[in-house]
């Protein structure tokens, strides 16, 4: 069975049971609160009672912002795995599931297809590990690695995961070349994500990315305002310029079918490759 298959309550069970393995924490009512905060992302009447303590993670977070000093300590706390379950089986799921169909492109080919050659895969933010583990289902040839802050929950959960599917965890995506980048609602959470992109793009060289960000929205570990060569720009013009600066260092952006345009798909252009098809967006 594939780790795709399947988002129920059943599902989501195993992964508290998963998650209860490396730190202390109350399964049935993470499960509870897990259920509401869904409820809540997926606008049904839900009970604020038991999603508050994901709820006052976010405010936890935006107060943080008022003083200036971004308080990290969120994302060690047990309820922000529900943060990271909602990310997954609302999202991620399913970007990794449609970039796999023929219909995910205009020539109806996969997306997957379309990529001539995945030696090596960098899952950036990799989380506790699921999209991972998918994208090892995915490219099974291939190495594939997954990043996360070293001694964390979620990496130490992700290296279980990691053990069992072969592949690899690590804190660093530097000196990793690689062919391809995935990045589900990663960038988003630095405070300089356009620095951070270069960086990722300087050291690993990709020839695809797959990049589902979404800025605006509030978020346990977004910002307000985000910064770019020493100025501010507010959250949803931040989205603009990343994109934008995308395209400026070398990359098209690939016309796909895939629900609301997501994950964005871009090619490096390389020196032989033209780029005149109508697929393609400078």
């Amino acid at each position: 069975m594939s780790i795709l298959d399947t988002v129920n309550k059943d599902a989501l069970r195993k992964f508290l049971s998963e998650c209860a393995s490396v730190v202390k924490l109350n399964e049935e009512d993470l499960f509870k609160s897990t259920i509401e905060y869904s409820k809540r992302h997926d606008k049904k009447k839900f009970d604020d009672q038991l999603a508050f303590p994901i709820l006052n993670l976010e405010t936890i977070w935006y107060q943080s912002l008022e003083t200036g000093i971004p308080n990290y300590t969120v994302y060690e706390d047990p309820y922000y795995f529900s943060e990271v379950w909602l990310c997954w089986s609302r999202y991620s799921r399913r970007y990794l599931k449609d970039i796999q169909l023929d219909k995910s492109l205009p020539t109806n080919i996969s997306i997957v297809k379309d990529m001539k050659t995945v030696n090596t895969v960098i899952d950036l933010g990799c989380g506790f590990g699921y999209t991972t583990t998918a994208l090892k289902e995915i490219f099974p040839n291939a190495n594939v690695f997954g990043t996360n802050i070293e001694g964390s929950h979620q990496y130490n959960l992700a290296t279980k995961l990691a053990n069992k599917h072969n592949f690899k965890i690590v804190s660093d995506y530097r000196g990793i070349k690689t062919d391809l980048i995935f990045a589900s609602e990663y960038f988003e959470h630095f405070e300089e994500p356009i620095t951070h992109l270069k960086d990722v793009l300087t050291e690993c060289n990709p020839k695809y990315m797959l990049i589902a960000n979404s800025f605006g929205p509030k978020a346990i570990g977004h910002f307000n305002y985000y910064t770019h060569d020493n100025k501010k720009y507010p959250a949803k013009q931040m989205g603009t310029m990343f994109n934008r600066t995308i395209r400026e260092l070398g990359y098209v952006k690939v016309e796909t079918n895939c629900w609301n345009n997501r994950p964005v798909y871009y090619k490096r252009i390389d020196d032989d490759e033209s780029n005149k098809s109508s697929l393609y967006h400078i």
